[in-house]
């Protein structure tokens, strides 16, 4: 058991040293001086061992106080070192520089959804029908090679689809195709070419710029069909207006290209513009009745010729007749052959192609 004892020790000038470990609790005595060291012991039980006090209190060598002393001073040193502007600027940076990161963050989720703003998917028309090579647009059947992309054969199926039937009657057959000079009767190449009278082949190279190509074929078509370029009228039109166009000088030619544009650029040439109109709404090219130039003589050889005001025989009168064993003189036959145009007693008038023999 230890016993906290305060010593007072009277210290003499010529004072032996005492040994503190000798003394009892009962012997401690207190007295006073002027010069007193009060201290404080913890005093073990007389039955503990009791360890000699100068083991307590040696002295330290200057050695070991200057090891001590720096082993102290370095981290006071190192946690109270006191910050510069240098160093509080870096540690403001680096704070801005984590902030500035943050502040990104949305900008990488608005980056992320950019692609759903983008739907190309969605602009592009799901294409008519589905596509294939060989389709019926218009009455008509219609090969596009798979060359072309979807939005030209759309593009081109619209075309065919916007048709007139006054045009589409007389086509069989339309066909895109990439090598155009199997077609064309020289080789060359050409932007289109029409066989037959009936079937269009329009070159698919550029198809974008190619409508115009097509309503003229189209045209060539029809003229094939009724004649109409072989006609005095649509002769002296082309004579006209169309001289100096080059290769468009022809009637054929001229005819065809006045049907393309009429239909697609404007037809801006306006006698071949009151032709073409007249010739949609009435059949003919207006001057002549669409009729071209036949001079032949016509026989009643089996029954007899009526003879009639018009190209139609449940319309007009009939205004004459030629008996059989008689003739007429023919002057014009129409565009698809089945009427024509005869001089009685110098009068026009018309009669059924089907009801004359050519010989007598």
């Amino acid at each position: 058991m230890k016993i906290k004892a305060i010593i007072t020790l009277i210290l003499f000038a010529a004072a032996n040293t005492i040994n503190v470990s000798t003394i009892t609790a009962d012997a401690l005595t207190p007295m006073v001086s002027q010069d007193t060291l009060e201290i404080i012991i913890d005093i073990p039980s007389t039955e503990d061992e009791i360890k000699p006090l100068e083991a307590v209190i040696e002295p330290l060598e200057d050695e070991t106080i200057q090891t001590i002393e720096e082993t102290e001073i370095e981290p006071i040193e190192a946690i109270t070192e006191p910050l510069n502007d240098d160093t509080i600027e870096e540690i403001e940076e680096s704070v801005q520089i984590d902030l500035d990161i943050e502040t990104q963050e949305p900008v990488q989720e608005e980056t992320i959804e950019i692609p759903e703003t983008v739907e190309e998917p969605e602009q592009v028309e799901a294409p008519v029908i589905t596509r294939e090579s060989n389709i019926y647009v218009n009455g008509i059947s219609v090969y596009i090679t798979p060359s072309i992309s979807d939005n030209d054969y759309n593009m081109v199926i619209g075309w065919i689809s916007e048709m007139p039937y006054f045009l589409t009657e007389h086509i069989e057959t339309i066909s895109v195709v990439d090598d155009i000079t199997e077609y064309t009767l020289t080789g060359e190449n050409a932007s289109g070419v029409t066989k037959q009278g009936k079937n269009i082949y329009i070159n698919a190279v550029n198809i974008y710029d190619k409508q115009g190509t097509l309503y003229h074929e189209a045209g060539h078509c029809l003229d094939f069909f009724g004649g109409y370029s072989d006609t005095s009228t649509w002769n002296n039109i082309c004579n006209s207006e169309w001289y100096d166009t080059g290769y468009y000088a022809t009637t054929r030619e001229s005819f065809a290209e006045a049907v393309s544009m009429y239909y697609v650029d404007g037809l801006n040439k306006s006698q071949s513009y009151e032709a073409i109109e007249s010739l949609i709404n009435t059949g003919t090219l207006g001057e002549d009745d669409g009729f071209k130039d036949n001079y032949t003589t016509l026989y009643a050889k089996y029954k007899t010729i009526w003879i009639y005001a018009g190209a139609d025989d449940f319309y007009n009168e009939q205004i004459g007749t030629v008996e059989i064993g008689d003739s007429i003189q023919a002057i014009g036959l129409n565009v698809d052959g089945t009427w024509y145009k005869v001089d009685i007693n110098g009068q026009e008038g018309y009669c059924r192609a089907d009801m004359v023999s050519l010989v007598s």
